[in-house]
């Protein structure tokens, strides 16, 4: 039989060490022969002890609580021949984390609430801290499900925990000074919403929109940056919507008040931004063309469009001083100064493609 007053010097003994709650988890753990777990405000696994992980493997791998967890503990599932606890860590008289248990010997089940309570009190700043870092206060179980929709790949199983109703819109809202004010707005007017919050900001995922605009508004309305999508019908296109709008949201703005950044307006953008970062790390050059365009604006020439009309022409001469209507003896001039100043061979089959590819990304990026 296991002795509070030894899990009490445990804890002591690691609560200044770096790590302390995965060390006080793993110890009094391996004492008691339970099964330990710290899960944050949004449902994080923050630490555990070796037999909570083999109990809950799922949540371990994926290092937060899954719903098959959450209604094991919250739901009051059985797991087997394991009895399972919870102890809220409360701050300020709102609860900051959870202390999952889960032992085997009925009989210790008073010793065992009576550790969480210990454990939930002695740890109580180590969660209030780490719950500092959520803009967004909602229920367990919202965090639990909104996890799956962002984060669990969007698959059909996520899809079933969730009552989901197209059309949908997503929004990335930075954590700015008033986004509480906004998201409290976004839920008073819109009750069918997903709210997902991690450290590149708060997702929001709108369902069963009857109009786009009222939205747009509200968003563009608040002034604090956000990024969103154009209605869409297909919930698997939620995981790529996603990664559009984080791409979005990091791109440099091109006006100082633009704060509102809707997927029409600017995943172009975002796309050239990113390919151009793809060809990069493909070791493919941009053979300088912005010096063409340097050129043009100096002396009000037209070498930049030159270069694209004749590789659009595959390179040949006669079609291209037609399409552009000058001679050809201009057109070969002109080609002859392009390649001087770039220095390469552009009948190159290669370089060729690879130049137009950067020409068409660069027209792109000027037009969103």
């Amino acid at each position: 039989m296991w002795k509070i007053e030894k899990c009490y010097k445990i804890i002591f003994e690691a609560i200044l060490e770096q790590e302390a709650l995965k060390k006080i988890c793993t110890e009094v753990g391996m004492y008691t022969n339970a099964g330990i777990a710290f899960i944050n405000v949004a449902g994080n696994l923050v630490a555990s002890s070796p037999v909570w992980r083999n109990c809950f493997p799922d949540s371990a791998e994926k290092k937060h609580l899954t719903l098959d967890t959450y209604n094991q503990y919250f739901g009051k599932k059985k797991l087997k021949d394991w009895s399972l606890q919870v102890t809220a860590v409360q701050a300020e008289s709102k609860s900051v984390g959870y202390v999952l248990i889960c032992f085997k010997n009925k009989e210790e089940e008073t010793e065992f609430e009576g550790l969480g309570s210990i454990l939930a009190q002695n740890l109580q700043h180590f969660f209030a801290q780490e719950s500092e870092q959520y803009k967004i206060r909602q229920p367990l179980r919202e965090h639990v499900l909104s996890w799956y929709v962002f984060e669990e790949v969007c698959s059909e199983r996520g899809r079933g925990l969730f009552e989901i109703e197209k059309p949908y819109i997503m929004a990335l809202i930075q954590r700015e000074n008033g986004v509480n004010e906004l998201v409290r707005e976004l839920y008073q007017a819109w009750k069918c919403i997903a709210i997902y919050e991690n450290l590149e900001g708060i997702y929001i995922l709108f369902y069963c929109i009857k109009k786009a605009e009222p939205v747009y508004k509200i968003l563009k309305d608040s002034q604090i940056l956000c990024s969103v999508s154009e209605p869409f019908e297909e919930f698997s296109m939620c995981s790529s919507k996603k990664d559009m709008l984080k791409r979005m949201s990091m791109l440099r703005s091109r006006e100082e008040q633009e704060k509102f950044r809707r997927e029409k307006e600017w995943s172009l953008w975002g796309i050239y931004t990113y390919t151009t970062s793809l060809f990069k790390k493909a070791g493919l050059k941009d053979y300088s063309v912005n010096r063409l365009i340097e050129e043009d604006e100096k002396n009000h020439t037209e070498l930049y469009q030159t270069l694209k009309t004749y590789l659009f022409c595959e390179n040949n001469v006669t079609e291209t001083a037609k399409m552009m209507h000058v001679h050809r003896n201009t057109l070969v001039y002109r080609l002859k100064k392009i390649s001087d100043m770039l220095q390469i061979d552009y009948n190159d089959y290669h370089v060729s493609r690879e130049l137009l590819a950067y020409i068409l990304m660069n027209d792109i990026s000027e037009r969103t």
